[in-house]
């Protein structure tokens, strides 16, 4: 038997998932989830190493006095912005 291969481009695949019916993308999340959750956990994990390494010097109460200071100026900034 003789292998075909199929070559779409990335936009086709998307339109082609988006017509799928419901029950069709729901077996699709279960078959992807597994390796997208993961994904996840892994990009997780090396951003709490890097915050970890890079406020090793600072207690705990520092940085979080550190990371509400800058949550307050960023929602100042949008306040004064006409954002939300």
């Amino acid at each position: 038997m003789s292998e075909r291969v199929l070559e779409i481009q990335w936009e086709q695949l998307l339109e082609m998932v988006s017509r799928l019916p419901i029950q069709h993308k729901e077996i699709l999340w279960r078959k992807l989830r597994p390796d997208v959750e993961a994904s996840i956990l892994r990009k997780f994990d090396r951003a709490l190493a890097a915050s970890w390494q890079a406020h090793q010097d600072h207690t705990e109460e520092e940085v979080m006095a550190d990371a509400l200071q800058t949550i307050a100026e960023i929602r100042s900034s949008r306040k004064a912005a006409g954002g939300s």
